[in-house]
């Protein structure tokens, strides 16, 4: 059975840019034959529609790569398209190449020519547009153009003739004229004829643009040097015409194996001083570019970027690596060197790739994921994927797709797609487009990533796999399936084997999305998921927390009574939960009641009496019932505010009660409030409350009991 990481069918080069579809057109795959003749009509007729849709979507989009007027596009992007298109066999599809053909854009026709020559057999859907764009092509074009309707002569033999009418008409366009004469060099396959009509177009009175271009064409159809006049061709015509075919095809294969292997040897020559020459170019180059200012060379990196010499464009790919390092680069010069991800030099490519984490322009990101379609290295495509990992958005999965069936960039493309699918649920179409590359089989050595999405593209995860999975050996397997289980829903799983370190983190996310009967059954699941570790306490304390905020406020109360039962649970927990609450707009009154009543008590516990103070102090006296009073009470005392504890209560017996629960526990406030004691009911202390104050008995007042001097305040203290 195929294990993944082997691809069922052979990975194309135009295959990438179908890709792009997957999203779009929906579609696009083949109708459900399982369930054989039960397809109604009225289904069959929607597959039908649903297909005509699709189809006319990849035209629209394919005829928009093919037609882009951006000149940054480049050529094997448009090739793509257009390969696409003659795929489709469709009527819609060769009207958009046809368009492309008389479009009288160079890169449109090169781009349709060049798919119609890798084709065995080139449509003839074609043939006409063709010999129609001889009136309007550009003239960088004709030699192609020639190559092809030679071509389509050995399947339609009148396409010779069709282009010497074109040639022999002194009354059509001059450069219709020299396009047609130009592709007729290009008949090798016959020869003699092609050269018959040449020869009858330099006895005929041209101009001289005709003349030559008769010329150029023949010693181009012959393999012959050029000769200097009409007078030579005609002799040398006068000498020839009378061979056979077999001859004409056996000199004309010998002149031009001569003429090549003259071209080769002044190619050699040629590249062998343009080397040193370039060689040379890049040494001063490199010697003298650091002299330069940083907007200097800022200035000057473009222009290199785009040089016909490779070495001059892998020499500023350094130098922008070497600004961008020294944070000298700019947005200008980000996207100028990530357009050379389709250099035609392989190893520029893998340059500019490797700077991708270096770069923060924006914009960057889509040049980058628009290059994956038509990028075939492995280095370069892997160096794009750690970039998109953490730099791509959903949107680009689908391109990434294709990705996952080539050993090489299978393990970087699943650690980007599963990176991205982490921000939210899966889509059914995201899962059905996963689903066409991810195979069937599971390897047991699969990556923790790749692991991950084959859950994700399952239809149903049984308990034994799910278990077999969330035991792994490998801890970063464990959590990557924990997190695919949590999205595909299973976290029933995860509450099983949440205390797992590994998994605990989700299990805690899986507890709060479980379908509950009741508003606390939530908590009660995290309750039951104890920290298993020190460094998880926080996340635990967090997902309680956040987990109340999803309670009715009426809950509130019976939420606090829960988490008192439990000793594990940190009072701050608690106190987050009430000062949440408390602080609701709209809240009644016997609500704040309620709440304050177990909040206080908390915050007295915690050391936290002014913030106790704070809250009681916004309820009205009236509605201070005896449990508040004393709350409001003790609050004041700790919070020494002893005007507004004397202002509830004005007992001495009550504080020195007070100051003896807190005397061994808060040395430092029963201090204070001893001290306050003292002051505020010095003529009202017997010798028993003294004494249980520790205090000495002052000869100088008057007796435990006595009545107060008129001078004095009700509160006893002297004023």
């Amino acid at each position: 059975m195929t294990q993944i990481g082997q691809s069922p069918t052979r990975f194309t080069y135009s295959m990438g840019l179908s890709a792009l579809l997957v999203a779009l057109v929906t579609g696009c795959s083949t109708p459900d034959q399982t369930g054989g003749d039960s397809l109604g009509t009225d289904q069959g007729q929607a597959a039908r529609s649903q297909e005509d849709a699709s189809k006319t979507r990849k035209i629209q989009i394919f005829e928009q790569t093919l037609t882009n007027p951006s000149t940054d596009l480049d050529t094997a992007t448009r090739q793509a398209a257009a390969t696409e298109l003659l795929a489709l066999d469709d009527p819609q599809a060769y009207e958009s190449l046809i368009q492309a053909v008389q479009s009288g854009r160079t890169v449109e026709i090169n781009a349709v020519v060049a798919a119609l020559a890798a084709e065995t057999e080139p449509a003839l859907e074609l043939r006409t547009a063709l010999l129609g764009s001889l009136d309007s092509a550009p003239e960088t074009t004709w030699p192609a153009i020639g190559r092809l309707l030679a071509r389509y002569d050995q399947i339609n033999p009148g396409t010779l003739e069709q282009i010497k009418s074109i040639a022999l008409d002194q009354a059509a366009d001059t450069n219709q004229r020299r396009a047609a004469i130009t592709t007729l060099g290009h008949f090798q396959s016959n020869t003699a004829t092609a050269a018959s009509a040449l020869i009858e177009v330099l006895e005929q009175s041209e101009t001289a643009a005709v003349t030559t271009a008769a010329s150029d064409s023949l010693s181009s159809l012959t393999g012959l040097p050029v000769k200097k006049s009409t007078e030579a061709w005609l002799t040398w015509w006068k000498d020839n015409r009378s061979k056979p075919a077999s001859q004409w095809l056996k000199d004309t294969i010998e002149a031009q194996g001569r003429r090549i292997a003259l071209l080769e040897t002044e190619l050699q020559h040629s590249k062998e001083s343009n080397e040193l020459v370039v060689d040379r170019l890049v040494s001063v180059f490199r010697d003298l570019w650091p002299l330069l200012q940083v907007d200097q060379q800022l200035e000057r990196i473009p222009a290199l970027l785009e040089d016909d010499q490779p070495e001059l464009r892998a020499l500023s790919v350094e130098r922008i690596g070497v600004l961008l390092r020294d944070g000298q680069g700019n947005e200008a010069i980000e996207h100028a060197v990530v357009q050379r991800l389709g250099d035609p030099d392989v190893t520029i490519r893998r340059q500019v790739a490797a700077l991708l984490t270096e770069l923060s322009n924006p914009s960057v990101i889509d040049t980058v994921t628009g290059r994956i379609d038509f990028e075939n290295d492995p280095e370069v495509l892997v160096a794009a994927l750690r970039f998109l990992q953490t730099r791509g958005d959903r949107n680009s999965i689908v391109k990434l797709l294709p990705l996952l069936n080539r050993s090489e960039t299978q393990e970087a493309a699943a650690a980007t797609i599963w990176s991205l699918l982490q921000n939210s649920d899966m889509t059914r179409e995201e899962q059905l487009a996963l689903a066409e590359v991810i195979l069937a089989d599971l390897s047991a050595d699969a990556s923790p990533s790749l692991t991950a999405l084959w859950l994700l593209s399952r239809q149903e995860i049984p308990d034994q796999l799910a278990t077999s999975l969330l035991t792994s050996t490998e801890k970063d397997k464990r959590t990557a399936v924990a997190m695919a289980m949590l999205q595909r829903g299973r976290g029933d799983m995860l509450l099983r084997y949440g205390n797992d370190p590994a998994i605990f983190p989700l299990a805690l996310q899986a507890a709060t999305r479980i379908e509950s009967r009741r508003s606390l059954d939530p908590i009660d699941r995290i309750l039951m998921l104890p920290p298993p570790q020190p460094e998880l306490e926080q996340i635990w304390t967090d997902a309680i927390i956040k987990a109340s905020e999803q309670l009715p406020v009426s809950e509130v109360v019976s939420l606090d009574e829960r988490l008192e039962q439990e000793s594990i649970i940190d009072k701050s927990i608690r106190i987050a939960i009430l000062n949440r609450a408390i602080a609701m707009d709209e809240l009644s009154m016997a609500m704040q009641i309620s709440f304050l009543k177990r909040l206080v008590p908390l915050l007295l516990e915690t050391k936290q009496p002014v913030t106790a103070v704070a809250l009681l102090d916004g309820i009205p006296d009236e509605q201070l019932d005896e449990q508040l009073i004393d709350l409001r009470f003790r609050s004041a005392l700790r919070a020494r505010v002893f005007d507004t504890a004397a202002s509830v209560n004005n007992k001495p017996e009550d504080w020195i009660s007070f100051f003896e629960t807190i005397r061994d526990t808060n040395p430092e406030d029963s201090e204070k409030l001893k001290d306050e004691i003292v002051t505020r009911f010095r003529p009202m202390l017997t010798a028993e409350m003294r004494t249980r104050l520790g205090v000495a008995i002052d000869p100088q007042m008057p007796e435990a009991g006595a009545s107060v001097n008129a001078s004095d305040d009700e509160d006893g203290r002297n004023r």
